[in-house]
């Protein structure tokens, strides 16, 4: 897989961590207010059912906290986000909190892509022996 699909495949991942990713309603009690307030969305559970997304959640989730720090950090919280949400962060600020340059951030980001990717290809080989 090239680099360009590991972003659009972690682009995707973004997107399905954001949505409510539930098949169900919640299972938490809602206040007396919120029984009352419909929300302005009325979203019901927009997750995308690909199982390569989901594992690739669980993928992130197990990952070194390196790997996952950067990953979540440009895809959950980064500019990439800002379009649509506040508080996204640059990538000039983010390679400065790690004390790094702009140029060292996007070869951290490709080789902790490749990386994450790299344990899902690897338990599915596993899991077909």
């Amino acid at each position: 897989m090239t680099d360009s699909d590991l972003h659009v495949l972690y682009t995707e991942w973004a997107a399905w961590c954001r949505s409510k990713r539930l098949y169900a309603p919640s299972p938490n009690p809602q206040s007396v207010i919120g029984c009352l307030v419909k929300p302005p969305s009325g979203r019901t559970g927009d997750g995308k059912l690909d199982p390569q997304i989901a594992a690739l959640h669980l993928a992130i989730l197990g990952a070194d906290e390196e790997n996952r720090g950067i990953v979540t950090c440009y895809y959950l919280r980064g500019q990439i986000v800002s379009k649509y949400r506040r508080g996204g962060l640059p990538v000039k600020t983010i390679a400065h909190l790690m004390g790094v340059s702009r140029k060292t951030f996007y070869v951290r980001l490709s080789e902790a892509r490749k990386a994450i990717f790299g344990r899902i290809r690897s338990d599915e080989l596993a899991v077909a022996e």
